[in-house]
Formats: structure tokens, sequence, C-alpha cells
């Protein structure tokens, strides 16, 4: 997936991104940025305000989700945060912890992680919560 930056938040290695994606969804994702430790008021000089993100965006750290009914959606509620609320469809069941489920946010099945073990099914639409996470594919 591609973001656009249009703002970065950051705290040592962690970086949040505010941008948009292809088809102009406004999110906000974390990362962590090992080559460059800097302060909250410092500037990046590896990622700017117009650069593009690339990479494979996943829910992480999900403590809270339920079988529900309703349609597919995303919220962003907490300003300069990656938190997520979303309902999510599975469409594949990897292990105890991780699925790959069918979203809003983009065209592609994402990877969800829970931090507990959990058992859904292929086709289970599921609210959650967590931690909406950027791997960058390296250049």
């Amino acid at each position: 997936m591609k973001i656009k930056i249009n703002n970065i938040y950051v705290d040592g290695w962690e970086r949040f991104v505010e941008g948009n994606t292809p088809d102009n969804r406004n999110i906000t994702v974390h990362f962590l940025e090992y080559s460059e430790y800097i302060t909250q008021y410092e500037v990046s000089k590896i990622k700017k305000i117009g650069d593009v993100l690339e990479g494979d965006i996943r829910i992480d750290f999900v403590t809270h989700s339920f079988i529900t009914k309703d349609k597919l959606m995303f919220i962003q509620p907490i300003k300069e945060s990656s938190h997520i609320r979303a309902i999510i469809e599975v469409e594949n069941v990897e292990d105890d912890y991780s699925i790959y489920a069918r979203t809003n946010i983009c065209d592609k099945n994402i990877l969800v992680e829970f931090e507990r073990k959990v058992q859904y099914n292929i086709g289970d639409r599921l609210y959650l919560e967590g931690s909406l996470e950027i791997d960058l594919d390296m250049v």
C-alpha cells in the first residue's frame, strides 16, 4: 500500500504518520525507524511531508474483539495515533493469534494479530480495536 505523508509525529524511533491512500482515505499508521532516533521536537531527515510510504499494512495489538453482523468500516478517533476501531471479515485463519481479513481500508487482505488466543472462522465479521501498523518495503 502507498501512503502520501501529510504529517509525521515522532518519539525516539517511533513514527506515527498521517497520510492519504491512493483512493484518498485519510489514515494514521505506526512504524519504527531504527536508523533515526529523534526527539519529539526534531524533524526527521529520512521521511518528510510529501514523501510516499510503501509497505504492507496490518492491524496489530488487538486487545478487544467480538463477532458482529455490521458492515465493514474503520475509524481512528484519537488524533496523532494509530489506534483503530474496525469491522473486518475473516478470509484466512493463520494460527490461534493471527488471521488475514478483508477490510475497507484497502483492496488487499491484511494481517490481523491478536494479543490473546482467538477462535474465529472464515466468513466471521469482527469488531476489533488495535493499532494500524505498516511494514515498510525495504528499498
